[in-house]
């Protein structure tokens, strides 16, 4: 089996652990329903679909300012656009989130800034910093308030440029959103309370 897979090594270069992506990006890593759909075979950049991982990775890192170890997960491509997959990790005690992903698809095109402003949200709903390394794409900081405190530019362009972007990560000690410890009930309550009202008003109409 193959994984879209990141590695950790130590600051002495020792491996420590990996994460496999998860949620695969269909036709893209992967091929749904390959067994009868195996002529789109084509479609996917590699000779094989790739495999999806099953284990939300935790690592540490130490803090060499205050001397605290701290808790980070990895979200790799568009897997910030899984929202219950990141309010996993946040659950699951993380003090921040990297996300790395690879953007080259869509060159200069205003997907990276939609690519961008997807894991914003993620920040939000979250109180949760993320920082992301972004090849072809955005690299850039964003605190637990969705601002975007920094971002890899070069004379003016921040799309397709090459660099290393170096910043503190802005940690809140803060409790857990609404939306981490509920996640989504409340769209599903609108959405119920929307198919009642329907229901309601269709029936009258037939009754009429």
């Amino acid at each position: 089996m193959y994984f879209n897979t990141a590695f950790y090594f130590d600051r002495k270069g020792r491996f420590v652990d990996r994460y496999d992506k998860i949620y695969l990006v269909p036709f893209g890593e992967f091929i749904p329903f390959e067994g009868w759909l195996s002529f789109l075979s084509h479609l996917v950049p590699y000779n094989v679909s790739l495999s999806g991982g099953v284990r939300r990775t935790i690592f540490e890192v130490d803090s060499k300012r205050d001397n605290k170890r701290y808790k980070f997960g990895v979200i790799i491509c568009y897997e910030d656009t899984v929202a219950p997959l990141v309010r996993e990790f946040r659950k699951d005690g993380v003090d921040f989130l990297v996300n790395i992903t690879n953007d080259a698809w869509f060159h200069d095109s205003a997907e990276l800034d939609q690519h961008l402003a997807v894991m914003v949200f993620r920040a939000v709903e979250n109180r949760i910093s993320i920082v992301r390394a972004a090849n072809s794409g955005i690299s850039s900081f964003v605190a637990s308030d969705g601002k975007i405190y920094d971002y890899l530019s070069e004379g003016g362009r921040y799309k397709e440029v090459e660099g290393i972007l170096c910043n503190k990560i802005r940690l809140e000690d803060s409790v857990n959103s609404w939306y981490t410890n509920h996640g989504d009930l409340f769209a599903i309550s609108c959405l119920l309370a929307t198919v009642i009202l329907c229901m309601v008003a269709l029936t009258r109409r037939i009754l009429a």
